[in-house]
């Protein structure tokens, strides 16, 4: 009898609590998003195409027909989109690969690293443009301004560095930050970077002098920070 009640009473509970839930998700547009298509490399013995170690940033190109993956086994790698291939391995950090970005043209790949650098590489080639030096410790985030005139980094150096992306000349640096910039980006127009930190603040500057504008602050550290297409909103992470 005992028994009984026992399954009587855990089928209830089971049905109670676990009903809704199922209902929700059928009924979300978020629990079984549509899959574009699942592509599956087979990993071959000897395989000198794959990354070693954890991949830790994802880009596509502007026309959406590559992507370059940064690795912590110092390279970076591109790949066709289509059919998976890899198209080519750019090496020459000296430590781990913490973020890439293409440029808006998508002809040039910029990458951060652990080696404390900035490095632009062709894309068509492989081959490394040049180094831009000046973070004084591990440079975790990458982006290109709009209309691919200028390079944003951010560092564990606690500042964002803006770059001349034609000859790789260091334009300004902006501080403020008082722990590391894990992530920044330019607003749709250009106009305003966006920073993010372990400071737990988003910073926001003007990019054409590097005037601070506004400090929004956050429950935590941020990790990552994208604007909206119209520029009017800011996600962080």
């Amino acid at each position: 009898m005992k028994t009984k009640l026992f399954m009587t009473i855990s089928l209830f509970l089971a049905i109670t609590f676990f009903t809704p839930i199922t209902f929700a998700q059928d009924a979300s547009p978020w629990a079984s998003p549509n899959e574009i298509h699942t592509l599956t490399i087979p990993r071959l013995q000897g395989d000198v195409n794959r990354h070693t170690r954890a991949v830790s940033s994802i880009a596509y190109s502007p026309d959406g027909k590559t992507i370059a993956s940064g690795s912590e086994d110092n390279t970076i790698r591109l790949w066709n989109v289509s059919d998976g291939r890899h198209i080519r391995t750019l090496s020459g950090h000296g430590g781990a690969v913490t973020n890439v970005a293409y440029s808006p043209d998508g002809k040039t790949v910029a990458s951060v690293s652990w080696d404390h650098s900035v490095r632009l590489w062709n894309v068509s080639d492989g081959r490394h443009i040049r180094t831009l030096w000046g973070h004084r410790s591990w440079v975790l985030s990458i982006a290109f301004s709009p209309d691919g005139k200028t390079i944003a980094s951010g560092g564990i150096d606690d500042t964002i560095r803006l770059w001349n992306a034609s000859d790789g000349t260091h334009i300004r640096t902006l501080s403020g930050h008082t722990d590391n910039v894990n992530s920044v980006a330019f607003s749709p127009d250009g106009t305003i970077i966006a920073s993010g930190s372990n400071d737990r603040t988003v910073r926001l500057w003007f990019a054409g002098d590097g005037t601070p504008l506004l400090t929004l602050q956050d429950e935590g550290n941020v990790e990552s920070v994208a604007f909206s297409p119209d520029g009017n909103t800011i996600a962080t992470v």
